[in-house]
């Protein structure tokens, strides 16, 4: 279960690969953002999304990072996966997305 976050997700498991908590990128940088596109990627195309649905995920993630920079300097962005019923990445039943958090820090 999500340890913090927004009520509404509780009922959700986060399941990254080969990690037990969301992946946490901090945004000092262009080149920050291209890390956050980066695990985003990876993590949509793990949790079985088609490439051009990880692509409008992989765009929302790089809009979101690139207007932290832009508007407040510095900040951070979470990027988890989320899961009802079978668990991500499995073909078995259940629903499975990705959950982006952003936080300002200027």
């Amino acid at each position: 279960m999500l340890k913090e976050g927004r009520q509404d997700l509780q009922e959700y498991d986060v399941a990254p690969p080969d990690r037990s908590e969301a992946v946490r990128i901090r945004l000092l940088s262009d080149s920050d953002v291209l890390e956050a596109r980066r695990k985003g990627r990876e993590l949509a195309l793990w949790i079985g999304f088609p490439s051009t649905e990880a692509r409008l995920i992989v765009a929302a993630i790089e809009e979101l990072a690139r207007n932290i920079l832009r508007y407040a300097l510095r900040g951070e962005i979470r990027v988890a996966a989320v899961e009802r019923g079978a668990p991500a990445g499995r073909p078995d039943g259940g629903s499975a997305g990705v959950v982006l958090e952003c936080c300002e820090a200027g």
